[in-house]
């Protein structure tokens, strides 16, 4: 099953919904992945790079 949602910057996300994605880790259920086969390259390289870039994974001060 695939979702398209809007984003946030007025880009478009495609979700693929996979059952027993996660059930390596040892749970059950189903999990929503990013699928970046929807899009041409182009565009999912210039969304890739274009991201929030380190700030999130800096510590706060």
């Amino acid at each position: 099953m695939w979702i398209v949602l809007p984003s946030a910057r007025g880009l478009v996300c495609v979700w693929r919904v996979v059952g027993g994605a996660v059930e390596a880790a040892g749970w059950f259920g189903v999990a929503m992945i990013l699928d970046f086969s929807w899009l041409p390259p182009e565009i999912n390289s210039a969304r890739i790079y274009a991201g929030a870039g380190s700030g999130p994974f800096e510590p706060p001060r």
